[in-house]
């Protein structure tokens, strides 16, 4: 039996990968190449592989929530600069918690979705520790983390919602 895919649902799929293609690129713009392409030219003009590293495991911070507290301590003198972290690390990984499930059927239940969100952020921070582009930094990974795991709750909830809209009605 030759069962014909839906055009609408190729066009939603390929939608969605581009999303997610979009999603990764936005992240590494504001995650890797904060200074723009005259910052990264001038990056690679005096690029030293050894000595950019060690710049970025003493800048690193590997101290579960020493970031988040120090924030917090600041927080009534900077907090546009606070919140503007701490959202900016949430926000920016909530569509990687939608988008997996939905272009990955593997990663339909959160514990996987959560793993890969994690591992996402671990390379972005990994790429910064490494070559010295911002800051390696333990709480990025948590908050990181935690704005996928509330993508997972948008994408749960709105599979729901989508599930009682195509609920047969009550016979009466």
């Amino acid at each position: 039996m030759n069962i014909q895919k839906n055009p609408q649902d190729k066009f939603l799929r390929v939608l969605t990968w581009i999303l997610f293609i979009f999603c990764i690129l936005v992240l590494s713009r504001y995650i890797l190449f904060k200074g723009g392409a005259d910052h990264f030219e001038i990056y690679l003009a005096k690029y030293d592989s050894k000595k950019m590293m060690k710049r970025g495991i003493q800048r690193a911070n590997f101290v579960p929530f020493a970031t988040l507290k120090y924030f917090y301590i600041i927080r009534k003198h900077y907090s546009y600069l606070v919140a503007k972290n701490i959202l900016g690390n949430v926000i920016g990984f909530i569509p990687l918690g939608v988008l997996l499930p939905i272009l990955f059927v593997r990663l339909q239940r959160i514990g996987k979705t959560i793993v890969v969100v994690f591992l996402i952020s671990l390379s972005f921070e990994t790429v910064q520790l490494l070559f010295n582009l911002g800051v390696f930094d333990v709480d990025d990974l948590i908050l990181n983390t935690f704005g996928g795991t509330v993508g997972y709750v948008f994408y749960i909830v709105s599979k729901k919602l989508m599930y009682m809209d195509n609920a047969p009605a009550p016979a009466r």
